[in-house]
């Protein structure tokens, strides 16, 4: 079935529903502008801890005085209520009054008639005694200069109220900072720790497992992967937060307890966005956000430009709503890399150094990596609400990410004959350090061009009818990423002369590469060397359909009955072509000034580098690549190019069933069953190269299979204070799309044949989890959140080598496989002191255990502290962030190559935020402020051998923002 036949059944279906659906006018008891009902189920509470749950639940402000409700206690209650029904039933017995106000619902005093009410007269005198305890996460909020604080108590309160294990963060808190974002902004929520590429938050790690384990969703469904076009890696399953902007985001809830009714592809966590919609903002508005940001590496005017426009009809029965954004970025990263340490011998001999001695294999570098990001983005949302019985809402989402590309590098190639190291040191089993009389030197230019394109438009209908609530909801999704230009590499190889480096060992070196004259392209004899074109297009297109029912029964101790289906039908194309200029056509190019550019890498690698490099580097200019390159054509394949390209049909079916259940006695237990039922089928094709033959070879592989999926969460209030919650589940994560293709990667080598691929019979990773989790709030001022967790992993992908023959040669083949089986465990601790009336203190910890074998997974760091400082009064908001994060396994490789290993992490970033009036805001944010590199390293006889420095530096960016 077409996607287009999808939604004109869908279509069909709403319309047949809406004919039925009675448009019932509110009764006199309720209020003009009440909101539609709402399912609740509610714990014994305070009103304090419950205001602020109540306005993130139906999403609108509600205002009262501190001293009016700090006293009163409310009782639990389920059901399905209006809000203002629903605070008439918790303050029936209290002397409080309910009063709608245009942004919102405001609790005052009874006022008996006759009778002055004292306290009335004095907030009219003392009004800055009215303070917001509940913020609504919609994007029309009045002047809230208390974003982040009402932010992180409101998540307690609602990670209190919930039966599941999550983190949240709403609106308020994720435009509070000038940054466009998305994973920047929370993440500073317990449990998650950010990868950074260029000091931008790209994915994001929960608890034990890297990124490719989670689940993100946008209003229910799951969406469209882009890759890493510009160095050829691929992302597989993993989400790029840096294609969807912050401002289309309405809140994030982070749920690290596996969901029944989430469509299953994730261990981790299942982060489920929801985007902002105009009914929740109930007036018209008009917002405008203009900025500009920069680096302290590279340029600083970069504009940003962010508007939306929303329109609500008078009865409040239609919603429009339209936003776009356009910002750009310059970067500049400045790189020292080694390549390959491999044993001396296996791919090249230095004579002298012992055969077991690593040796970086042929080449050391000295880079600046310059990307210019070009953001666009645009959304739309339109919501049909005729009663509160029923619900249409149509959105759909746009963005693209443009990327200019450029490496200008020197290269050392340490495999140049004859080239014997002299004054050498060896450390840890590896060369650190060296001298060689004659080294071949490379001058090299990448240039790139990438667009990473991500379109979503989704249809959903609710029905409230009864004890009854019915959703229905249908997505198509894509992302496409590919070379607008081509990757263009040259090189311009000089005579050789000495050299000498010196990593000295450890993670505390001070690096150094020293030619020894530094070379001059124009001067000295300089020829070309290589040059190659790569382009790639990958492609990630899906549909999906959710239905879900919800039946509240409120009956003896059953208080809720729920399930649903949801299927996602996904392709996924990956295609490659590589072209390089054979020796021939380079020697018939005579060499000119023209094909030389200068550049000035103006403080190289800051205090971290020994070298004095010159103030003026010399290299390939951009005509040089057009001379050779400019006929390159990627329609044609070559055997190699169809090896590494693939295609991926995948079909994913689940079904669930929940039941919720509270009793009272001994004290208040709520509980939550349910069990889903998943099929998970994959169609891969794609061509390997066989034994012994020189031709193509088409390949098919199809994987069926099915999963019973069962969890239980349980919530116990131990006092009034405290409270335990628990899950145990079962849950999946599908293997990554990359590591299901079934073509080879060949290369050879002087002496050694290595092949890399993927593995198209692989089967999804199975986790069974536990978790405990104790929340404490007995002291107005502090509230306190501390658990454990347990993951017993099977069938968990790894690199697998072996030595296989291809064209009747040996090769040692690298690939992934469903080889291991282990457990990882831990522990997490969340607190949030008020230090005073404008002051608050948040950190957050997470610790990681490895069980039964020592195992380590990608891009997990063992432990991770977070603290967030931050200040906010009147006008005046102020935030510090640090987030520090342990050594971690940055990419597992095969035998005989060590892993590479990323270092402590040390990220530290401060927001300010001033608000001009009710409607004008200005912020100022600073990201990376401690600009220190990243270490990368790989550990060999017990030892610590520094590989590569990256370093970007501190970011700035202010913005102005205008409502009307």
């Amino acid at each position: 079935m077409s996607k287009v036949l999808y939604f004109v059944v869908l279509a069909g279906m709403l319309v047949a529903v809406a004919s039925f659906v009675p448009v019932q006018a509110k009764s006199g008891e309720d209020f003009d502008g009440d909101l539609p009902s709402q399912s609740v189920d509610l714990p014994a509470s305070t009103l304090t801890d419950l205001i602020p749950i109540l306005a993130d639940l139906f999403d609108t402000a509600i205002v009262a005085d501190a001293s009016l409700i700090e006293d009163i206690t409310t009782p639990a209650i389920s059901g399905r209520y209006p809000l203002h029904t629903l605070l008439q039933v918790i303050l029936s017995s209290t002397s409080i009054d309910i009063k709608l106000i245009a942004n919102g619902v405001v609790l005052k005093p009874k006022v008996r008639k006759g009778v002055v009410n004292v306290v009335e007269v004095e907030k009219k005198e003392n009004i800055e005694r009215m303070e917001v305890r509940g913020n609504r996460t919609s994007a029309d909020y009045t002047a809230n200069t208390h974003a982040w604080s009402s932010s992180f108590s409101g998540e307690f309160a609602k990670r209190q109220a919930a039966n599941d294990i999550l983190s949240s963060v709403n609106r308020s808190a994720l435009v509070a900072s000038p940054t466009a974002n998305l994973a920047d902004t929370f993440g500073y929520l317990s449990g998650i720790t950010i990868s950074r590429d260029f000091g931008e938050g790209l994915s994001v790690s929960v608890r034990g497992v890297g990124p490719s384990y989670q689940t993100t969703l946008l209003n229910g469904h799951t969406l469209a992967v882009n890759e890493n076009v510009r160095d050829s890696g691929q992302f597989g399953r993993a989400f790029r937060f840096d294609v969807l902007p912050v401002q289309h985001i309405q809140a994030i809830e982070l749920v690290k307890s596996p969901k029944v009714d989430a469509a299953a592809s994730g261990i981790g966590a299942t982060i489920s966005m929801q985007s902002i919609r105009p009914l929740s903002m109930k007036k018209q508005l008009t917002e405008l956000s203009v900025g500009i940001e920069g680096d302290e590496k590279g340029k600083v005017e970069s504009p940003r430009i962010w508007g939306l426009k929303s329109w609500v009809s008078a009865n409040k029965q239609f919603g429009l709503l339209v936003s776009a954004s356009s910002f750009s970025r310059d970067i500049r990263q400045d790189h020292f890399q080694t390549w390959n340490w491999e044993p001396n011998g296996n791919s090249y001999f230095l004579d002298g150094v012992g055969e077991d001695v690593l040796i970086p294999s042929n080449r050391i570098a000295v880079t600046i990596e310059n990307e210019n990001r070009d953001h666009d983005s645009q959304s739309f949302s339109f919501q049909w609400r005729p009663s509160e019985y029923f619900s249409l809402d149509a959105d759909h989402f746009y963005s693209s990410l443009t990327s200019h590309y450029t490496e200008q590098r020197w290269l050392a190639r340490l495999d140049t004959a004859a080239s014997s190291p002299s004054d050498f040191i060896v450390e840890n089993g590896s060369l650190v350090a060296a001298s060689f009389d004659s080294i071949v030197l490379r001058s090299a230019l990448d240039t790139s061009k990438q667009i990473h394109s991500n379109s979503t438009s989704m249809l959903s209908v609710t029905v409230n009818q009864n004890a009854w609530r019915l959703l229905l909801s249908v997505a198509d999704t894509s992302a496409i990423s590919k070379t607008a230009s081509l990757i263009e590499r040259t090189r311009i190889e000089v005579e050789p002369r000495p050299f000498s480096y010196s990593l000295l060992g450890g993670l505390d070196a001070d690096v150094s590469f020293a030619p020894s004259p530094f070379p001059n392209l124009v001067a000295d004899a300089a020829y070309i060397e290589h040059a190659s074109s790569r382009s790639i297009r990958s492609s990630d297109k899906g549909t999906s359909l959710v239905s879900k029912a919800e039946l509240l029964l409120n009956e003896h101790y059953l208080d809720r009955l729920s399930f649903g289906v949801d299927w996602r039908d996904k392709h996924r194309q990956y295609r490659r072509r590589d072209f390089a200029a054979d020796a021939e056509r380079l020697a018939d190019i005579s060499f000119m000034p023209s094909f030389v550019e200068t550049i000035t890498p103006r403080n190289f690698l800051s205090d971290d580098f020994l070298a004095e490099l010159p103030s003026v580097w010399q290299v390939p200019s951009a005509s040089l690549s057009r001379t050779i390159l400019s006929d390159f054509d990627d329609t044609q394949a070559s055997l190699a190019d169809l090896g590494r390209s693939y295609a991926i049909q995948e079909s994913v079916l689940g079904a669930f069933f929940q039941g919720d259940a509270s009793y009272m006695s001994p004290m208040p237990i709520d509980l939550s069953v349910g069990l889903r039922w998943q099929y998970w089928e994959s169609f891969v094709t794609g061509v390997e190269p066989q034994v012994s033959l020189q031709t193509p070879v088409f390949r098919q592989n199809n994987t069926a299979r099915s999963y019973w999926l069962p969890s239980v969460n349980m919530r116990v209030e131990l006092s009034e204070d405290a409270l335990l919650k628990f899950s145990a589940s079962h849950s999946l994560a599908f293997p990554s799309y990359s590591d299901l293709q079934p073509g080879l990667s060949l290369n050879t080598t002087e002496g050694v044949r290595l092949a890399s691929g993927g593995n198209p019979e692989l089967k999804p990773i199975e986790s069974r989890n536990i978790e405990l989790h104790w929340l404490w709030s007995g002291h107005s001022d502090v509230n306190v959140s501390f658990g454990g967790f347990l993951r017993a992993l099977s069938g968990f992908v790894a690199i697998e080598s072996e030595t296989i023959n291809i064209f009747d040669e040996p090769y040692l083949l690298s690939r992934p496989e469903n080889s291991r089986d282990f457990s990882t465990y831990g522990a997490e601790a969340d607190m949030q002191i008020r230090l005073s009336a404008s002051t608050l203190l948040n950190m957050s910890g997470t610790w990681l255990a490895k069980g039964g074998i020592e195992q380590q997974v990608e891009l997990v760091p063992d432990w991770n502290f977070k603290a967030q400082l931050v200040y906010e009064n009147h006008s005046l908001s102020a935030r510090v962030g640090l987030d520090i994060q342990s050594e971690l396994l940055f990419t597992e490789n095969g035998a005989p190559v060590p892993d590479t290993n990323l270092a402590k992490q040390r990220y530290l970033r401060a927001d300010l935020a001033y608000w001009l009036s009710d409607s004008v805001k200005f912020t100022l944010s600073a990201k990376n402020l401690l600009s220190a590199p990243l270490r990368y390293y790989f550990e060999h006889s017990g030892g610590q051998t520094l590989k590569e420095l990256e370093l970007v530096g501190a970011n700035l960016a202010v913005n102005l923002s205008v409502k009307i």
